[in-house]
């Protein structure tokens, strides 16, 4: 027998969504840790992840694919303007169909970049 998480979790996985928002609690979380304030109430909704490069949380949930393409739009013109991305690479990173995904691939990249670079200066 499935939990209602359960059966959440299978019905955000079918959606392709990966987590919960609540705008009237200004909450989100992310699959595999649904509800890890322990209450999933009936205002919650499904949502897309979007990583976030810099701020105070790794990533921010959105209602759409709309606002999920919006913010992605934001973080890259963000890394563009730091100069850590070219625009070609802001531009094939928005043209796929799920451009969160490849911005999270992307800020992995970026990281381990600078991570070789740090590694690399402190041999020296």
């Amino acid at each position: 027998m499935s939990t209602v998480l359960e059966m959440v979790k299978a019905e955000l996985k079918r959606k392709d969504r990966d987590g919960l928002l609540n705008d009237d609690r200004d909450c989100a979380c992310s699959m595999p840790d649904l509800e890890p304030c322990g209450e999933m109430e009936s205002n919650c909704y499904a949502a897309i992840e979007v990583p976030i490069v810099n701020g105070a949380f790794d990533y921010h949930m959105a209602p759409n694919e709309e606002e999920a393409r919006e913010k992605v739009s934001e973080q890259l013109n963000d890394m563009y303007d730091r100069e850590v991305i070219t625009e070609a690479q802001a531009a094939a990173c928005l043209a796929g169909p799920k451009p969160w995904v490849t911005l999270g691939l992307l800020i992995e990249l970026v990281n381990a970049r600078a991570n070789a670079i740090v590694e690399q200066a402190r041999s020296k």
